[in-house]
């Protein structure tokens, strides 16, 4: 265990956002992913986010160049001031309606307090000065997803493509379009072009959630968080959010893929949370094989806080250690959240713990992540 400690403390590794990580409390919860197929509907002044299928789609797959002019117009830059600190970060979006709806990460939006300005790219703009900006408002925002849907007062705008992920494959052509550097460095979109590394690559969100990413070795840089990785017919398949940095790596980019971002493009725009999210109402402290062998325990969660009233009804206690979860040992908070992720509130899961030298099989009814914490 010292080796490998030591080897990752000299490597340098590195897995970041590409602005910064936002870090919330764990076992707080998860939702259920659905599929389906991503173009827009819209209702008065809101939106709904549809995916196109393979068989469903209308387009012909396209040369890069032809890609980059379909994609570019719906690429916005985003600015996220934060008055209280005096501090300003720099992302990109993605229109997804032409009255004014936009994706990207949440860690560009950052908070419900920062002033976010959206700033619509020329064709060929001087400075960035040239470029029309609007006030944006926080349409809603999930920091465990790394998603955030903002608006704009505009019409007409020119809203992009989504296509189905779930139908991508290895090897694949695609195309990452953002404003890497912000805009001082790219005044307009810029284009990078690269491969489908891997499908359902699982990636940790910075706060022990768990997403199967699209990995590509597209370069991706700050600045490219909530822009666009698109297919050769011009559609957008992931939202670039995180990356691989270090010295000895290269092309180590992950996207959040379309059919995660359907889901909760949708709970925002129509809710302003994320609905149907289950979770075990907990809180406590994660003891992998290294430290549960320091301190003699064994490996699990020691449970410090229970927050949910049916996970009390079921059993659990105060100072016991979640050892299993349905079979599986919990070395690490990423073991919850995979089965959460699995789960809606009302479903049950079947846990091991551990309690004054005994080990107890208890049964525990999920809640919904709403209802125990708020929106």
């Amino acid at each position: 265990m010292e080796n490998k400690k030591t080897y990752f403390s000299n490597k340098r590794l590195i897995i970041f956002a590409l602005i910064l990580f936002i870090i919330f409390p764990f076992i707080r919860g998860s939702f259920n992913l659905f599929g389906g197929s991503v173009s827009v509907t819209e209702e008065g002044d809101t939106a709904t986010l549809n995916i196109v299928t393979l068989e469903e789609t209308t387009r012909e797959q396209m040369g890069w160049t032809d890609v980059a002019n379909s994609v570019i117009p719906s690429i916005v830059a985003i600015t996220s001031y934060n008055a209280a600190v005096g501090s300003m970060s720099s992302g990109s979006g993605i229109i997804i309606s032409e009255n004014g709806f936009i994706v990207t990460n949440a860690h560009v939006v950052d908070s419900d307090q920062n002033i976010l300005t959206v700033i619509i790219a020329d064709d060929t703009p001087q400075t960035a000065e040239d470029n029309p900006r609007y006030d944006a408002i926080l349409v809603g925002i999930d920091n465990y997803t790394d998603l955030a849907v903002i608006k704009i007062e505009a019409e007409g705008l020119i809203a992009a493509e989504f296509a189905d992920s779930n139908q991508i494959l290895i090897a694949e052509g695609v195309m990452a379009v953002g404003f890497p550097g912000g805009l001082n460095i790219s005044p307009s979109a810029t284009v990078t072009i690269g491969y489908v590394s891997a499908v359902s690559r699982p990636i940790d969100m910075g706060n022990g959630y768990i997403i199967n990413s699209i990995q590509t070795d597209a370069a991706i840089n700050p600045g490219n968080s909530g822009g666009a990785l698109v297919n050769t017919y011009g559609q957008v398949i992931g939202i670039p959010s995180s990356k691989i940095a270090a010295t000895e790596y290269e092309g180590l980019g992950f996207a959040i893929p379309s059919s995660v971002t359907q889901v909760i493009v949708n709970d925002l725009i129509e809710y302003g949370f994320i609905t149907n999210r289950a979770t075990i109402g907990v809180g406590g402290v994660s003891y992998n094989e290294y430290y549960a062998q320091f301190y003699g325990v064994p490996v699990g969660i020691l449970v410090q806080d229970i927050y949910a009233d049916l996970t009390a009804q079921c059993g659990l206690q105060i100072g016991d250690r979640i050892t299993k979860i349905e079979g599986q040992i919990v070395n690490s908070i990423n073991v919850v959240n995979n089965f959460l992720q699995q789960k809606l509130p009302g479903d049950t899961l079947l846990i091991e713990v551990y309690r004054d030298g005994v080990y107890i099989d208890l049964t525990i009814t999920l809640s919904d992540f709403n209802e125990v914490y708020g929106e």
